[in-house]
Order: C-alpha cells, then structure tokens, then sequence
C-alpha cells in the first residue's frame, strides 16, 4: 500500500444519506446494504479506490457503472502507515534530545 493512501472504513445498513468520511480506500467489508443515494457519492468520485465489498454489494456498483477502482483488500493493513510512523518516532527522539 502506498504511504499517501488513507483508508475509511464504513460499516452497517447505508441505505439512507449520511456524511461519510472520504479516502483514498473505501472499505466496505462491514458494509451489509448500501443504498442507491451512494452511487451518485461514487459517480462524483470517478476512480475512488474500494475494497473489501460483498460480492452483491461489487456487483450493485458495477451495475450502476459509477467508476470505482476494485482493491485487493488483502493489501490494506491496519495501523499506521510507514511516513506516520517516521513521524512519530522523529517526534519521540526530537522529546529526548530536548530533555
């Protein structure tokens, strides 16, 4: 996975509109329904990366041919990314030179 990638992982019955946290990687793995207002959430966000999503949920997308950009969901990996973590530990050391 890339460093500047960001992954939102969504969950639950989205069947209705609601604000939804935007990223390079949508994963939909806990998503159990997805309304038809999220295609046009899609449609605007030609390409948007997407993992994880139930096969009838890959094929409702599909079906509405709003663009996504399927992703191995094996390749997103919980946790921070290589770039967050330099920055911590560049923090960390900064704190002992300081002392």
């Amino acid at each position: 996975m890339d460093d500047m990638e960001s992954i939102a992982r969504w969950s639950g019955e989205l069947l209705w509109p609601q604000e939804l946290v935007e990223a390079s990687i949508i994963d939909l793995s806990g998503v159990t329904a997805l309304g038809s207002w999220a295609h046009a959430w899609f449609a605007a966000r030609p390409g948007q990366g997407v993992a994880g999503a139930h096969p009838r949920l890959r094929a409702q997308l599909d079906q509405a041919g709003v663009g996504v950009c399927w992703r191995d969901p094996t390749r997103i990996i919980a946790g921070v990314t290589r770039s967050e973590r330099q920055a911590l530990f560049a923090d960390e050391l900064q704190d002992t030179v300081d002392k």
